[in-house]
Order: C-alpha cells, then sequence, then structure tokens
C-alpha cells in the first residue's frame, strides 16, 4: 500500500503496472489481476474489469493478461478515419485451466503453434493476393459533395497503384491485425461539376473531365478477433477495417478560373471517408473468403491411410494469441467406432524455437487412442504363431496375443510402449506353453510426407507361465525372443500402414523436420511453407 502522496511518483516510475490479489480455494488459487495503465500522460486506475486466472499446485507467478500497445501499422490521420466493422458469432473466451503455466490443460490431444516467421511469411504472401484485391477494388456509386454553391461529384473510382508491404501484429488473447502503413497510392476516377450561375436568372453550368489522386503517408489496418466456429473450424469474428492518409493530392484535368477554383478547394476530408468505406469492404469481403476457402481445404476429420479411421483435429477453444505466436488446441485423437478414449494428459509446450515456423505437439493420446480404436481390428495383432521349444528338441506351435491396447508413455528424452498379452497352443489338445507376458519396448515417432508414425525397438518382456511341467521344460530365454520378435514385426507393420496425418490445411503445405521428444509430448517443427490462396 502507498500513502497518497507517493502515488504519483510510483507511477511516474513504473508506467505499466500489475497488481492483483489471490484468493486460496482447496488446492486451486484464483488470481485477479487489476491493470493500472498510463496512457499519454493520463493516470486511468482500473478502468479494466479484473481479468481472473487460476493456478494449481500452489501459487504460481501469474502470466500477464495485459498487451503493451503496439505501434505497427496504425496511424493517426490529421484528415480522416472511417472504420467498418463485422461480427461474428459469439465466442467463448473463458478463463484457460492448467495446471502449471506453459503446460497444455483440458481434453486437446494436439497444440498446433504457428511462430512469428510463420505468421510473417503467410502474411507475406497473403498480403501479395491483398493489394492485387485492392487494386481491382471499383467504386461504381457516385460520390456527391457540396462544393462552392454547387454540387461536385466523383465517379468510377479506379486505383492505379498501391506500393506497400503488408505486416502483422498480435493483441492477447484473440486479436489479429493486418495492415500496412506509409504507403503511396494513386486512383483515377470522372468528375462533373454542377453549378448555378445567377440567382436572378437561375441557369445551371456543368463541368465534366478525369482526375487524379495520390494518397501519401497512406494506411490501413485491418483487425479481427480468431474465434471458435461449432463445429470446430476457425473463423473471423468482430472484423474492423480502415484506410486513412494524411496526404492527399487532387489534380482536375483542365484550364479556365472554375477549375482552378475547385482544383484549391475540393473537400479532401470529406472523400476520404467514402474511399476508406469502399476499400474496406473489399478488403473484408476478401478475408471471409480467403477464411472460408482455409476452412473448406481443412476437414477437421483425417482420414487414416488404410483404415476407416480419422484424426479429429477439430478445435477445442478459441485461438489463444499471444505477442509473438499463436496457439491452437485440437482435440488429436484417432476416433472411430468406439466412443471410449484414453485418458489425455496435460505436456509441456516447450521446444518450439522462433527458427521455426509452425510447431506441432502430439500428446501421447494421439497413439494411444489409434491402438485404442483399432485393437480389435482383425489387422492388428491376433495370434501371431511361433514355437515353444522344449527340452526333448520338439516344438509346440503357440498363439502370441495381446490381451489389452498397448499404451504408450512419452518421458521428456524418451517414448516407451508398453504391452502385456498372453501365449496360448495353437493346437488345442497341447497343455503345455501357455502363459501370461509384459513387454516394454522403444517407441520411435516418425515422419513420412504429412504423416507420422512409429516404430518399437528394443524390447524386453517377462513371461509367466502357467503350467509348472512346461516351465521345468522349456527353453525361456528362446520363447522370449520368439514372443518379442512376433510382437514387434506385427505392430510395426499396423503402425506403418495406419500413419496418422498431421492437421494442415490443403492450401498451406508444410515441410517438416525429424520428431524430438518432449515432456509428455512429440514435437515436430515446421521449417518452411508453401501458399495456395
Amino acid at each position: 500500500l502507498f500513502e497518497a502522496s507517493n502515488v504519483h511518483n510510483f507511477i511516474e516510475s513504473y508506467k505499466n503496472v500489475i497488481l492483483g490479489c489471490a484468493i486460496a480455494k482447496g488446492n486451486k488459487v484464483r488470481v485477479l489481476h487489476f491493470p493500472l495503465i498510463t496512457e499519454n500522460g493520463n493516470k486511468n486506475f482500473f478502468d479494466e474489469a479484473p481479468i481472473p486466472r487460476f493456478y494449481r499446485n500452489g501459487l504460481q507467478k501469474p502470466i500477464s493478461t495485459t498487451s503493451k500497445p503496439v505501434h505497427e501499422c496504425t496511424s493517426s490521420s490529421q484528415i480522416t478515419t472511417t472504420s467498418m466493422s463485422t461480427q461474428g458469432p459469439d465466442s467463448d473466451d473463458k478463463p484457460e485451466i492448467i495446471e502449471r503455466p506453459g503446460w497444455s490443460s483440458g481434453n486437446a490431444g494436439i497444440y498446433i503453434r504457428l511462430n512469428k516467421l510463420g505468421l510473417q511469411d503467410i502474411v507475406r504472401q497473403f498480403g501479395k493476393k491483398l493489394s492485387q484485391q485492392t487494386m481491382k477494388s471499383k467504386i461504381d456509386d457516385i460520390i456527391m459533395l457540396p462544393l462552392l454553391g454547387g454540387v461536385f461529384n466523383i465517379t468510377e473510382v479506379k486505383f492505379k497503384r498501391l506500393a506497400t508491404f503488408y505486416s502483422h501484429y498480435l493483441v492477447h488473447p484473440s486479436t489479429f491485425v493486418l495492415g500496412f502503413k506509409d504507403a503511396s497510392a494513386a486512383f483515377t476516377a470522372k468528375w462533373s461539376y454542377d453549378s448555378e450561375i445567377s440567382m436572378s436568372k437561375p441557369r445551371s453550368e456543368r463541368l465534366s473531365g478525369d482526375f487524379t489522386a495520390i494518397f501519401d503517408e497512406f494506411t490501413q489496418k485491418l483487425s479481427f478477433m480468431l474465434s471458435r466456429h461449432t463445429d470446430g473450424s476457425i473463423y473471423a469474428s468482430n472484423m474492423q477495417c480502415n484506410f486513412t492518409s494524411k496526404k492527399i493530392k487532387f489534380s482536375l484535368l483542365g484550364r479556365g478560373s472554375l477549375i482552378n477554383r475547385l482544383n484549391k478547394n475540393i473537400p479532401k476530408d470529406a472523400i476520404m471517408p467514402h474511399v476508406s468505406a469502399y476499400l474496406c469492404k473489399s478488403n473484408i469481403a476478401y478475408v471471409k473468403k480467403a477464411l472460408e476457402q482455409l476452412k473448406e481445404s481443412y476437414p477437421v476429420k483425417f482420414p487414416l491411410l488404410n483404415d476407416p479411421l480419422y484424426l479429429n483435429a477439430a478445435l477445442q477453444k478459441n485461438p489463444l494469441v499471444n505477442k509473438s505466436f499463436i496457439d491452437f488446441s485440437l482435440q488429436g485423437a484417432v476416433e472411430g467406432n468406439k466412443s471410449i478414449l484414453p485418458e489425455i494428459r496435460s505436456f509441456n509446450l516447450t521446444g518450439c524455437e522462433s527458427r521455426y515456423m509452425r510447431c506441432i505437439y502430439m500428446g501421447e493420446g494421439v497413439m494411444n487412442s489409434l491402438f485404442h480404436q483399432a485393437y480389435d481390428d482383425e489387422n492388428f495383432l491376433h495370434k501371431a504363431t511361433t514355437a515353444c521349444l522344449l527340452s526333448n528338441i520338439t516344438y509346440v506351435y503357440v498363439d502370441v496375443s495381446l490381451i489389452k491396447p498397448p499404451v504408450v508413455k512419452y518421458h521428456k528424452n524418451v517414448a516407451e510402449c508398453h504391452m502385456q498379452g498372453e501365449i496360448t497352443p495353437a493346437n488345442s489338445d497341447e497343455k503345455c506353453c501357455t502363459g501370461f507376458f509384459n513387454s516394454t519396448a522403444k517407441f520411435t515417432p516418425k515422419i513420412q510426407g504429412n504423416f507420422t508414425y512409429a516404430e518399437i525397438s528394443n524390447m524386453k518382456s517377462t513371461l509367466e507361465l502357467l503350467d509348472e511341467n512346461t516351465l521345468s521344460h522349456t527353453d525361456l530365454d528362446k520363447l522370449i525372443r520368439s514372443i518379442n520378435t512376433a510382437v514387434q514385426s506385427r505392430i510395426n507393420m499396423f503402425l506403418k500402414r495406419n500413419m496418422v496425418p498431421l492437421p494442415q490445411s490443403r492450401r498451406i503445405i508444410w515441410h517438416y523436420n525429424k520428431p524430438v521428444m518432449i515432456e509428455r509430448a512429440m514435437l515436430i517443427s515446421g521449417r518452411s511453407n508453401t501458399l495456395l490462396l
């Protein structure tokens, strides 16, 4: 707490301050953030509502949810600023429940992080398309403005030049801002002017011709919120747009004193809102169309290669926007005829370096759900046959099968696959070589194009035979090696035939690096992309 006389000095020293309080209840702590911000020299105390965050496992250092102002793509026009906005369906921006800061939460089995580098590349390619769309913009309506006692009309406005590069910035928790600043542009149009020559003898005079306009320090700002649709896809809501220019030059083609007077008195402040409105209308329509195309090329349910199964890649909640990346939390489970899915454990969202464009975090639930859904399939491990060597140098052929789906566990630097199974004599008349085994194998994720799969190796098993007489007459080491070979070959064959697709739009082709293991997840980083908009 501060004395009243010290508050001003405190604010002058700390321009952006977060105050808060914590309320403990059970094993959870509710943290309320109170932003204390100074803007333009004005002290705004608690102008914003407190923002709740939740933490478990004791009180952790809160994550600031107040964004610092970013000045890219912004301007304060000396002439005029016109905005357009569109509203989308209501979004569900509830506080995130997390175990620890930086960890995944909820039922999401896959997280996709789009880094600043990847966003810049997409914006660069998309900006070219948007610039072309701006150049195609045409104002068909007539702009009518009062001027010098008459009416000045502008028609057939067409852009002829736009020299700019698009950039972007992100505003937590869900806003994406796209635009450019300090560009130059030019357009041509037709003009006409109707004036009253005399008040005593009403008679009108009409002049017409062509003119050009040049915009300097031309700025665009197009912002929208990334939201989750009920079908699990992404849409843009609350779209807002404006075009501004600090310097506008008009030049009416023609000679005469009246034309000279018109040139000097054209109401630039009144023309720019019309230009901005029409450009925004065109740009918003194009962005909506582009997002619709992305939605159509992202099926949400990705079929596996050789099985009637699919990867559910639907969004679980609104994309989370941070200063330098966007996180997308996906269902990330292989689904089919079974409704029961294995438990999804949270995992650590680390290791996605800024040099990567895009990172995919795949939790254990992806492979575990694949094993779970496919366990009853005839192509899975059922009755693989091997031989049980008895001491009298006779063989008893046994069937090796799993009694439950394999379970994958991801650790920080290694992944393991745990299996439980049984062996039974292939010939029902045989009474020996019956028992149960437990196996653990190294689980190595791999990638092939836009698909991921895995291989198991270094398999180790323990065997419990039910018949003591068989135990004393059996080469256990050789039997265990035979079991390992049978199980390993069949599971590897299954995994290669049922590769899991990586979630991506068909309009953005990514190229991936080799998977690496992090705590409780597999990390696949993308190094480049091709945008097909």
